[in-house]
Protein backbone atom coordinates (compact mmCIF):
# COMPACT_ATOMS: atom_id res chain seq x y z
CA UNK A 1 0.00 0.00 0.00
CA UNK A 2 1.42 3.29 -0.58
CA UNK A 3 1.47 6.70 -3.02
CA UNK A 4 2.89 6.51 -6.09
CA UNK A 5 3.48 9.86 -8.56
CA UNK A 6 4.44 9.62 -12.25
CA UNK A 7 5.67 13.02 -13.93
CA UNK A 8 6.28 12.28 -17.92
CA UNK A 9 8.88 14.86 -18.59
CA UNK A 10 9.36 14.83 -22.20
CA UNK A 11 7.86 11.71 -24.64
CA UNK A 12 9.08 8.31 -23.56
CA UNK A 13 10.63 9.31 -20.53
CA UNK A 14 9.03 9.62 -17.32
CA UNK A 15 10.39 9.71 -13.58
CA UNK A 16 8.20 8.30 -10.74
CA UNK A 17 8.72 8.31 -6.86
CA UNK A 18 7.01 6.54 -4.32
CA UNK A 19 6.29 5.88 -0.56
CA UNK A 20 4.85 2.53 -0.09
CA UNK A 21 4.26 0.78 3.63
CA UNK A 22 4.95 -2.39 2.52
CA UNK A 23 3.62 -4.48 5.48
CA UNK A 24 0.92 -6.73 3.03
CA UNK A 25 -2.56 -7.81 3.96
CA UNK A 26 -3.92 -8.63 7.39
CA UNK A 27 -7.42 -9.75 8.41
CA UNK A 28 -8.66 -8.25 5.15
CA UNK A 29 -7.27 -4.58 6.41
CA UNK A 30 -3.81 -2.99 4.93
CA UNK A 31 -1.71 -2.15 7.74
CA UNK A 32 1.84 -0.48 8.57
CA UNK A 33 2.05 -1.37 12.61
CA UNK A 34 5.94 -0.11 12.54
CA UNK A 35 5.13 2.94 10.96
CA UNK A 36 8.03 2.24 8.36
CA UNK A 37 8.54 3.07 4.69
CA UNK A 38 10.21 2.04 1.58
CA UNK A 39 10.63 5.22 -0.57
CA UNK A 40 11.26 4.65 -4.22
CA UNK A 41 12.45 6.85 -7.08
CA UNK A 42 13.16 5.63 -10.71
CA UNK A 43 13.72 6.86 -14.07
CA UNK A 44 11.76 5.09 -17.22
CA UNK A 45 13.06 5.73 -20.73
CA UNK A 46 11.88 4.28 -23.98
CA UNK A 47 14.63 4.37 -26.39
CA UNK A 48 13.18 3.20 -29.43
CA UNK A 49 9.84 2.21 -30.35
CA UNK A 50 9.06 0.87 -34.13
CA UNK A 51 6.61 -1.53 -35.29
CA UNK A 52 8.40 -4.22 -35.20
CA UNK A 53 9.88 -3.52 -31.57
CA UNK A 54 11.04 -1.49 -29.10
CA UNK A 55 14.08 -0.80 -26.32
CA UNK A 56 13.33 0.49 -22.60
CA UNK A 57 15.53 1.28 -20.15
CA UNK A 58 15.09 1.71 -16.37
CA UNK A 59 16.87 3.05 -13.34
CA UNK A 60 15.77 2.72 -9.83
CA UNK A 61 16.28 3.50 -6.01
CA UNK A 62 15.12 2.16 -3.00
CA UNK A 63 15.58 3.04 0.60
CA UNK A 64 13.65 2.45 4.02
CA UNK A 65 13.52 0.54 7.07
CA UNK A 66 12.25 -3.21 6.47
CA UNK A 67 10.97 -5.27 8.94
CA UNK A 68 8.13 -7.45 8.06
CA UNK A 69 7.96 -10.47 9.17
CA UNK A 70 9.42 -11.90 5.55
CA UNK A 71 12.49 -10.57 5.66
CA UNK A 72 14.75 -11.59 3.10
CA UNK A 73 17.40 -11.60 6.13
CA UNK A 74 15.48 -13.31 8.39
CA UNK A 75 17.58 -16.13 8.15
CA UNK A 76 20.59 -14.04 9.61
CA UNK A 77 18.74 -13.76 12.52
CA UNK A 78 18.06 -10.14 11.11
CA UNK A 79 14.39 -8.62 12.08
CA UNK A 80 15.01 -5.00 10.81
CA UNK A 81 17.29 -3.29 7.93
CA UNK A 82 17.78 -0.40 6.26
CA UNK A 83 17.65 -0.84 2.62
CA UNK A 84 19.83 0.68 -0.10
CA UNK A 85 18.28 -1.20 -3.67
CA UNK A 86 19.57 -0.09 -7.15
CA UNK A 87 17.84 -1.50 -10.08
CA UNK A 88 19.01 -0.99 -13.55
CA UNK A 89 17.46 -2.87 -16.23
CA UNK A 90 16.35 -2.94 -20.04
CA UNK A 91 13.95 -4.71 -21.86
CA UNK A 92 13.45 -5.27 -25.69
CA UNK A 93 10.33 -6.75 -27.08
CA UNK A 94 10.01 -7.99 -30.84
CA UNK A 95 6.33 -7.63 -31.31
CA UNK A 96 6.41 -9.64 -34.52
CA UNK A 97 7.87 -12.42 -32.45
CA UNK A 98 6.26 -11.90 -29.55
CA UNK A 99 9.09 -11.91 -27.50
CA UNK A 100 10.38 -9.81 -24.68
CA UNK A 101 13.88 -10.15 -22.98
CA UNK A 102 14.48 -8.52 -19.73
CA UNK A 103 17.82 -8.30 -18.00
CA UNK A 104 18.88 -6.25 -15.46
CA UNK A 105 21.80 -5.51 -12.25
CA UNK A 106 20.34 -5.39 -9.03
CA UNK A 107 22.78 -3.95 -5.98
CA UNK A 108 21.34 -4.20 -2.47
CA UNK A 109 23.49 -2.54 0.56
CA UNK A 110 22.03 -3.71 3.71
CA UNK A 111 23.12 -0.96 6.64
CA UNK A 112 21.86 -0.97 10.08
CA UNK A 113 20.52 -4.51 10.51
CA UNK A 114 19.48 -5.52 13.91
CA UNK A 115 18.57 -8.65 15.64
CA UNK A 116 15.68 -9.14 18.14
CA UNK A 117 17.92 -7.80 20.88
CA UNK A 118 18.60 -4.64 19.02
CA UNK A 119 22.31 -6.46 18.15
CA UNK A 120 23.99 -5.10 15.07
CA UNK A 121 24.24 -7.57 12.41
CA UNK A 122 26.73 -6.90 9.63
CA UNK A 123 25.54 -8.81 6.38
CA UNK A 124 27.41 -7.67 3.43
CA UNK A 125 26.31 -6.47 0.39
CA UNK A 126 24.39 -8.46 -2.51
CA UNK A 127 24.69 -7.95 -6.36
CA UNK A 128 23.67 -9.84 -9.26
CA UNK A 129 22.16 -10.09 -12.89
CA UNK A 130 19.12 -11.25 -14.33
CA UNK A 131 17.77 -12.10 -17.69
CA UNK A 132 13.78 -13.21 -18.10
CA UNK A 133 12.04 -13.72 -21.44
CA UNK A 134 8.62 -13.31 -21.90
CA UNK A 135 6.48 -15.21 -25.28
CA UNK A 136 3.23 -13.89 -25.54
CA UNK A 137 0.92 -17.02 -26.63
CA UNK A 138 -1.12 -16.44 -29.89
Amino acid sequence: MGVEVTYRLAKGLKLSGAVINGEGWSSSKIYNSDRHYAYVLAVDAKLLNTPSYSLRGRLGYETGTDSSSKLVYAKYGAVRVKRHLVDAEASLVLKDLGLTLEGGYLFDNPTDARDSSVKELSLGNANGYYLQAYYALP
